[in-house]
C-alpha cells in the first residue's frame, strides 16, 4: 500500500506514512477489543487530522517532496530487479534480432569439354598378336605335323611300318621326336620347356644326336638335330652358331591374323 499524500510504499499493517506523515483516515491507528473486563463501552481512537504535507499549493516549496519522488524511483526499480523472468519487459525487436550472414556463393563448377562423336582416334601401325604356347601343345603338333619343321619330314617308323619316333626312347634320354627327311637323313628334335632348361638341352642334344649316329645311322645317312624354344637367350644364340652344322635352332609363336573375305 502507498500514501494517498506522497505516494511513499507502506509495509504491511503501517498507517502512518513515515514521509510525510499523513494517516490513513479509514482505517483506525489503533486497534481496541470491544469492551474491556469491566464491560464499559471502549473508548474510540480521536482520528488524526489530515496532514498538512498533501498536494503542494501556490507558492509553497517544491523542494519538499524532492526526496519522496526519488524515493518513488528507487522503489520501482527495486521491484523491477526482483521481479519474475516472465515478468520483466522484453527485448526489442532490435536487440533480439541476429545478424544473418550473406550465404556463401557456391564455386563455379568446371564443366569438362563435350565429347565430340565419332572423334579420330590416334593412328596406331599394325602389330602381330603373339599367343602364348605350351610346350607340350608344340610336341603334339610336331607328332601330328612334322611337316611344319620341313617339308616332306615323316616320323620315324620301324619294319613293320609303325610309327615310333613320337617320344623315342634311348639310353641317353627320350626324343620328343625322330623324324627321316625326303633324302633319308636323321632329325632329332627336341622342344625346350624353359629358358632355364636350355643349357641343359644343348647338351642333351648332343648325346643323341651321337647316340643316333652309333645305333641307327648306316655312316652314311647324316644325322642332324632341331631344337625348339619359345625364349631366346644369349647362351642359346652362342651354342647356335658353334653347332650351326649339325643343329638348327627355331623359336615358335603363335600368332593371330585376320584375311579379307571375297565379296
Amino acid at each position: 500500500m502507498n500514501c494517498k499524500a506522497c505516494n511513499t510504499r507502506l509495509s504491511g499493517g503501517q498507517k502512518v506514512c513515515p514521509n510525510c506523515g499523513h494517516a490513513d483516515n479509514e482505517v483506525p491507528f489503533i486497534d481496541t477489543p470491544d469492551s474491556d473486563a469491566s464491560g464499559s463501552e471502549p473508548e474510540v481512537a480521536e482520528k488524526l487530522s489530515p496532514s498538512t504535507l498533501g498536494a503542494p499549493s501556490d507558492g509553497a516549496d517544491p523542494s519538499l517532496f524532492e526526496g519522496g519522488e526519488i524515493e518513488f524511483e528507487e522503489e520501482i526499480e527495486m521491484a523491477l530487479r526482483e521481479a519474475a523472468p516472465e515478468e520483466r519487459p522484453a527485448p526489442t525487436a532490435r536487440a533480439s534480432s541476429k545478424k544473418t550472414k550473406a550465404p556463401k556463393r557456391k564455386a563455379k563448377e568446371v564443366e569438362a569439354p563435350p565429347v565430340r562423336e565419332n572423334a579420330p582416334r590416334s593412328r596406331r601401325s599394325p602389330v602381330n598378336v603373339v599367343i602364348p604356347v605350351d610346350p607340350e601343345q608344340v610336341r603334339h603338333l610336331i607328332v601330328e605335323r612334322p611337316e611344319v619343321l620341313e617339308a616332306n619330314l615323316a616320323v620315324h617308323v620301324d619294319e613293320d611300318g609303325i610309327e615310333v619316333g613320337a617320344g623315342y626312347e634311348t639310353e641317353v634320354g627320350e626324343i620328343d621326336l625322330l623324324a627321316r627327311s625326303e633324302a633319308g637323313d636323321w632329325v632329332v628334335v627336341m622342344v625346350v620347356a624353359t629358358p632355364t632348361d636350355q643349357e641343359s638341352a644343348i647338351t642333351g642334344m648332343i648325346n643323341r644326336i651321337g647316340w643316333v649316329r652309333k645305333h641307327l645311322s648306316d655312316g652314311e645317312q647324316v644325322v642332324r638335330g632341331v631344337v625348339l624354344t619359345g625364349a631366346t637367350s644369349e647362351e642359346l644364340v652362342y651354342a647356335a652358331a658353334a653347332l650351326k652344322d649339325s643343329v638348327t635352332f627355331l623359336g615358335w609363336r603363335l600368332s593371330l591374323g585376320f584375311d579379307v573375305l571375297a565379296a
